[in-house]
């Protein structure tokens, strides 16, 4: 056994004349300079452990890790392994730092030819992403580019055959979970709306964002397309679906009466609002598939998709059947009058709310049982629609 003693001034006041002992090497090993110049990161490491575990004597090994305690005093050693371990990441961390100096600088003397999201030069290494990819990583770090970046390499990754180590099996199951998160927080935050006075702009402006994850069938949303040519109105949006069809959507209210009642002969009907509603969208499809060749050129040149527009699907949202006072017989003429209606449907908000519950657990179910092969039938079942059935 042999001593060492700091006499490094950058190590600083509290480090300057520590002494630290090194065992097993036949000699002073040569990573301790002379004049008790230190080693390399010698200064980082103290600090931690100084830090973390106070009075403490620092022992330098060729091979031995260990904490133990020795009566008061606690001995730690660390081997020249570690030590070399600690030296590799601080270089590759420190070349991070110069390269993103370096573009900082030239993406400001030399905007055309440098940026700095695509001008960094980056060194892979084996294990990196799994060193850096694990529970202690706080997803609220990430920033959006982050979060872009991990999300499109993830797909990459799903679509390479060939690419090591990616399990299709845990793929699905960890897109399960991804769905559940994401449902959950949808449903909590749809549902913490609907008993406010919001206006029907602001539900507009929440479905024109959140509507494709209302239904998985739903692959991309139309805003309200300039068809002058085609017809002077258009419903609030209209979505494409995944086989290749156009549905229109026409937002109402939660407060909007769903049925009135009949005395007379002791029945049901629309409301003017909702009747009012499913009229302007019977006007959308029939002016639309009129028209159907030129709109599907003007859909196929604004969004590269080429639909199937035999007939649009039209769906009113508007209501609540928990405003119902006479359930049983207000649900059944609900569904008579739903049923009657050749192109449309009208879903109330909080139907839309049950949906999504039971796709959650429909999820859960999937997850707690085996997880099958994409392309399976147990596979398709899972995909559940949330607004509408199948068509």
């Amino acid at each position: 056994m042999a001593t060492y003693k700091i006499k490094n001034k950058f190590y600083g006041r509290n480090l300057l004349d520590r002494e630290i002992e090194y065992r097993g090497f036949p000699k002073k090993p040569p990573f301790l300079k002379e004049k008790g110049g230190g080693f390399a990161n010698g200064k980082h490491l103290l600090e931690t452990l100084d830090k973390r575990l106070g009075k403490h004597r620092l022992i330098l090994t060729p091979a031995r890790d260990e904490i133990k305690k020795i009566g008061r005093r606690t001995e730690v050693c660390v081997s020249e392994k570690s030590l070399r371990r600690i030296n590799a990441i601080v270089r590759d961390r420190g070349r991070d730092i110069k390269l993103d100096a370096t573009i900082e600088v030239l993406s400001k003397v030399f905007p055309t030819q440098f940026s700095k999201s695509t001008g960094r030069v980056e060194t892979f290494r084996r294990g990196m992403l799994a060193a850096i990819l694990t529970d202690r990583l706080d997803p609220r770090s990430l920033s959006a580019e982050d979060g872009k970046a991990v999300t499109e390499y993830a797909l990459r990754l799903a679509a390479d055959a060939k690419a090591a180590g990616f399990s299709e099996r845990e793929a699905v199951s960890r897109k399960r979970s991804v769905q559940l998160i994401y449902l959950e927080r949808l449903i909590a935050e749809f549902e913490a709306r609907l008993p406010r006075n919001l206006p029907e702009s602001d539900w507009q402006t929440y479905f024109g964002e959140k509507i494709l994850y209302f239904q998985d069938n739903y692959i991309q949303k139309l805003e309200k397309i300039n068809i002058a040519t085609f017809t002077t109105q258009f419903p609030d949006f209209g979505v494409i679906t995944a086989d290749d069809y156009l549905d229109l959507i026409e937002i109402k209210l939660p407060q909007t009466p769903l049925l009135r009642y009949d005395p007379s002969h002791n029945s049901y009907y629309w409301s003017p609002d909702v009747s009012k509603a499913i009229a302007q969208v019977e006007a959308y499809i029939d002016s639309l598939t009129g028209r159907r060749a030129d709109l599907v050129l003007e859909i196929e040149k604004h969004t590269g998709l080429r639909l199937h527009i035999v007939k649009p699907r039209g769906i009113v949202i508007a209501g609540r059947t928990s405003d119902w006072d006479n359930k049983i017989e207000q649900s059944r003429y609900f569904r008579l009058l739903n049923e009657g209606l050749k192109n449309v449907e009208v879903v109330p908000y909080d139907e839309l709310s049950r949906r999504l519950r039971n796709t959650m657990e429909s999820i859960r179910k999937l997850e707690n049982a085996s997880t099958p092969k994409p392309g399976s039938r147990s596979d398709a079942r899972s995909r559940r629609s949330t607004l509408t059935s199948s068509r």
